[in-house]
This record gives structure tokens, C-alpha cells and sequence, in this order.
């Protein structure tokens, strides 16, 4: 009790104004943030995900970054790291992964309102296919409306999942926890564990509400059209780099940016490894196929020392308040989750 209550001390001394100004001092002088959304739905649409940030919060955050940031691209954030300069204010990246309706629904009008300069990164074997990604399947299944028990032991050795059918971060949790029995597997593993959940989920009835859906070719050509976005790679198939053979990486990585030029129109210089997991060998076949930058789920700050294939980033969801986003916005959401013991594994 005595540590719970030294932690949260701590963590509201580091959330204080002078605390947050002398962190943003620092980062100024020493690097750019890169922030990780996945998904932005409108705030009546109800979802138990951490990865689906809802359209007022988003505003809220963006109008905070406006007042203490410069908002950058990153090319902008790279050519700043190369030349430092005086008195410029701290600089952010604003990133989303994976490709889901929202972007076009909810994020693009934003964007366009507020000139506000964005990455998305795409995977694109669920875009062309039109199929959900297995850990939207799960979260899909999940949002049960009546009590629910998920027994994973037999096939996974993970034992049970308990959901109590009531909306809330705790359901997250425990969805989060589900996830993390196949994050570390091959694509297939993970697959499998989808179509169980979802017999299992069965049993129970639905809640109401919006489920996660893919989006469509012509959506991703209506976000290449803003002035204010960049699309980067996310692979084809969002496996796990290090998992794949060193002609699975290459033919995924080819096949997504074929497809994305296709779509876009343009040419694809920027790429997020599939929830974030990455190894020397991935490193160098993304730098091999040309990417200009590649990012990575390892929270930190992008300094010029920073290798330019393994950058940094901190992730943002839909449980993170205002007082613990102020912090992810200095890099030090590590610090954050870890004094709340509360944080998801923001690997999806």
C-alpha cells in the first residue's frame, strides 16, 4: 500500500506544469516524439479497445501538442534531428497503424480542419482481401454483453479468460492479456487462436455497437489525396518480422508497397514493423528495400543517434487521460504505465 501510494505520488510530481515544462525542455534540446494511435471512432460509438481513441479525446490531445509542440512530418522531424536549431519548440510525429475505417470516417475530416500532418501506416493483405486481422476478430468476439469465460487451456496452455459483460477498461485488460497468449506467434498460431475465441464467444450474446472494419482500397486513395498525410508500409501480411523466413520478409514487404502505390498513387518511403517486433535481420530488409525510416513499439525519444530503422514510439489509446498523454507526449510513458501498473501492451 505504502509503494502503490509512493508511485502515484511520483507520478502526479512528474504531471505537475513545472515538471511537464522541464520535460519538454529537455526533449527539445535532445529529440522528436513519435506517437502511436491504431483507430479514432466517434465518441457515441462504444468498443472495449484500447486501440480505438475516441474523436473528442483525439481533438483534446491534438489541441494540447498546438499549444506546446511543433507538429512535424518525418521528414520534417529527420531533417531537424540533422540540423538542430535554436528556438524551435519541442517537436512530435503523429502516427496510425494498421488501416481501419475510422481513418477515412473520423480521422481524414480532422486532418483536413485542422492542417494536421499525419502518418498512417498500412498493412494491406485485410485491405485487399477485406478481411479482419486475427486481433480484431478477438476483439470483435469479445464484446459480449453477458458474462463469458474463455478456457484456452487445452489448445495454448493459457488457462481462462473471465469476462464480466459490463463495458470498461477492465474488459480491455483482460482482452489485452488474451492477445498476448499469441502476439509471439506465426501468423497461423494466431489465426487459429481467432477462431476459437470466436466459437467460444458465441455462447454469449453481442452488445450493441460498431465492430472494427477494414478499410477499402478506395478509402486509403482517399487519404493519399490530403496534403496532410503520408502512407507508410505496414507489411501484407502484419506477421511477425522476425518470425518470417528472409523470402516471406521480402515478398511481404514487396507486395505492400506494391499494392499501396497502386492505391496512392505515390511512392511509399516510410515503414512500421508489425507490432513493433523486430530483429537484426528485419532492420536489414527494410533498409534494403529501400524504406527511408522504419519505426518500431519501443517507447523513447528519436534522438540523431537514433538509428533511423529502429526509431521509437509511444503509443496512445482510448483508457490514457489527459494527465497520463501530457507525459506520452515527452517520451515518458514508460515511466507512466509502469507507476499506474495499469498500461496495455500497445503491440498490435
Amino acid at each position: 500500500m505504502i509503494r502503490r501510494a509512493a508511485r502515484h505520488l511520483l507520478y502526479h510530481a512528474l504531471n505537475s506544469d513545472v515538471s511537464l515544462a522541464r520535460l519538454r525542455r529537455a526533449l527539445r534540446r535532445h529529440g522528436v516524439v513519435v506517437l502511436m494511435y491504431h483507430e479514432v471512432w466517434g465518441d457515441s460509438e462504444e468498443i472495449d479497445a484500447w486501440t480505438v481513441t475516441r474523436r473528442s479525446e483525439f481533438l483534446r490531445q491534438v489541441e494540447y501538442l498546438r499549444r506546446h509542440y511543433d507538429v512535424l512530418t518525418l521528414d520534417e522531424a529527420a531533417a531537424r534531428l540533422a540540423a538542430p536549431a535554436r528556438g524551435v519548440r519541442p517537436g512530435v510525429v503523429i502516427t496510425f497503424d494498421d488501416g481501419h475505417q475510422g481513418l477515412v470516417d473520423v480521422l481524414l475530416p480532422m486532418v483536413e480542419s485542422e492542417h494536421l500532418p499525419v502518418t498512417i501506416y498500412l498493412a494491406s493483405g485485410h485491405i485487399e482481401r477485406q478481411c479482419h486481422m486475427w486481433f480484431d476478430r478477438v476483439i470483435n468476439a469479445l464484446q459480449v454483453a453477458e458474462p463469458l469465460e474463455i478456457d484456452l487451456g487445452p489448445l495454448y496452455g493459457a488457462g481462462s479468460f473471465h469476462f464480466s459483460g459490463v463495458p470498461g477498461q477492465a474488459t480491455w485488460l483482460e482482452i489485452d492479456r488474451l492477445l498476448e497468449v499469441a502476439k509471439s506467434s506465426s501468423i497461423e498460431r494466431c489465426e487459429d487462436l481467432a477462431r476459437e475465441v470466436e466459437r467460444q464467444a458465441a455462447r454469449a450474446a453481442r452488445r450493441a455497437g460498431a465492430r472494427l472494419m477494414p478499410l477499402r482500397p478506395d478509402g486509403v486513395g482517399a487519404l493519399a489525396r490530403s496534403r496532410w498525410i503520408e502512407i507508410g508500409g505496414h507489411s501484407h501480411c502484419h506477421g511477425l518480422f522476425p518470425l518470417l523466413s528472409p523470402a516471406e520478409r521480402r515478398e511481404s514487404l514487396q507486395r505492400n508497397r506494391e499494392l499501396l502505390r497502386e492505391w496512392t498513387g505515390r511512392e511509399i518511403r516510410h515503414f512500421a514493423y508489425p507490432s513493433g517486433e523486430h530483429d537484426a535481420a528485419s532492420v536489414c530488409a527494410v533498409a534494403e528495400s529501400g524504406f527511408a525510416t522504419a519505426v518500431t513499439t519501443v517507447p523513447g525519444i528519436w534522438t540523431a543517434a537514433t538509428p533511423v530503422h529502429r526509431i521509437p514510439r509511444v503509443g496512445v489509446g482510448r483508457y490514457d487521460d489527459m494527465s497520463v498523454f501530457r507525459i506520452a507526449a515527452t517520451g515518458g510513458i514508460g515511466i507512466t504505465r509502469r507507476l499506474l501498473l495499469s498500461g496495455p501492451s500497445a503491440r498490435i
